[in-house]
């Protein structure tokens, strides 16, 4: 919250019921198509790297 990073979940059923805004609500929709979209996006321009964990 400090540095202005919301993280907005679906309300479960042992949660408190909270005041969610309009917006929040519509993002909550739409959010696999933008967790796909911004995959696709590091995928295109090679961002995210997986490294192999080695056993020591």
């Amino acid at each position: 919250m400090e540095k202005g990073i919301e993280l907005i979940t679906h309300i479960k059923k042992n949660m408190k019921n909270a005041f969610m805004t309009l917006w929040d609500k519509l993002m909550l929709r739409k959010r696999s198509i933008i967790e796909t979209i911004i995959d696709q996006l590091k995928n295109i321009s090679q961002i995210e790297h997986s490294r192999h964990r080695s056993i020591p």
